[in-house]
């Protein structure tokens, strides 16, 4: 993981203000991602069997304090594609 943190300049970063999320943008496949501040420090790391249905839960009108705050504090996230679920858990 630190390898990725430290090279987090060379994965794309989009940002994720509730008016800028386009859920088309991410993939449906596994994978890992990451919700970063605006010093593009990490947040947060989560996996997913589809990453643009577990990254587009994030930005649904009924989701929970901890998510609105996460939301709040995210400026960008990003994501690490894995060939399966099993890998990206090996990831997060």
């Amino acid at each position: 993981m630190h390898d990725i943190i430290d090279n987090i300049e060379k994965l794309t970063l989009f940002p994720c203000g509730v008016t800028e999320f386009k859920p088309s943008l991410f993939p449906v496949l596994s994978g890992v991602y990451l919700f970063l501040n605006g010093k593009k420090e990490v947040l947060y790391v989560g996996k997913a069997l589809s990453l643009r249905t577990r990254i587009a839960s994030y930005f649904a009108k009924n989701t929970s304090e901890k998510v609105a705050q996460l939301r709040a504090q995210a400026r960008f996230v990003t994501y690490i594609p894995t060939d399966s679920d099993f890998t990206a858990l090996l990831v997060e």
